[in-house]
C-alpha cells in the first residue's frame, strides 16, 4: 500500500519502507529505506518551565514550576538539570524539581531544564529563563 498508519505495536521501533517498481518490458526494482526515528504517539511539548521563589535569594531552595499541555499525566516522567550562569551543576538525571542554591550562587545566574519523558511519546526538554540569586 503507499500508506501506512502506525500502531501500538510499532511504538518504539524503526519502521522501513520498501518501494517496488514495475513495468512491462523492464526490469523490475526496489528500494528500502530505514526511517531515522523510532515510532512514536506524538510530541510531549512544548512545555514552559519557569524557576519559582521569592526572593531569590542565596540559601534558599529554588523550584521548577512547569506547564506542560500535551504530557499524559500519571505516566511522564520528569528529570531536571540545574545550571550556574549556563554551567550544569546538579546531575542531568535528578529526579527533584527543587534546588538548594549555596553562597556560591549569589551575584550569578540559576536556570532550570527539565526533559519529559513518556512512553510512545517523542521527549521533549524546556529550560527556564535566568533568575539572579541575590544576597539578601
Amino acid at each position: 500500500k503507499s500508506a501506512y498508519r502506525p500502531t501500538v505495536s510499532d511504538w518504539g521501533k524503526k519502521l522501513q519502507l520498501k518501494v517496488t517498481a514495475k513495468k512491462k518490458g523492464y526490469k523490475t526494482r526496489s528500494r528500502t529505506i530505514g526511517l531515522v526515528n523510532p515510532i512514536a504517539t506524538g510530541r510531549l511539548g512544548p512545555g514552559t518551565v519557569y524557576i519559582t521563589n521569592n526572593p531569590h535569594c542565596a540559601g534558599n531552595f529554588f523550584g521548577a514550576s512547569m506547564v506542560w499541555p500535551n504530557a499524559p499525566w500519571g505516566t511522564t516522567t520528569f528529570t531536571y538539570q540545574w545550571f550556574r550562569d549556563g554551567i550544569g551543576i546538579v546531575a542531568p538525571t535528578a529526579k527533584t524539581a527543587s534546588y538548594k542554591s549555596t553562597s556560591a550562587d549569589a551575584g550569578h545566574y540559576l536556570s532550570v531544564s527539565v526533559r519529559a519523558s513518556a512512553r510512545g511519546y517523542y521527549s521533549e526538554t524546556a529550560t527556564s529563563g535566568a533568575t539572579r540569586v541575590t544576597t539578601c
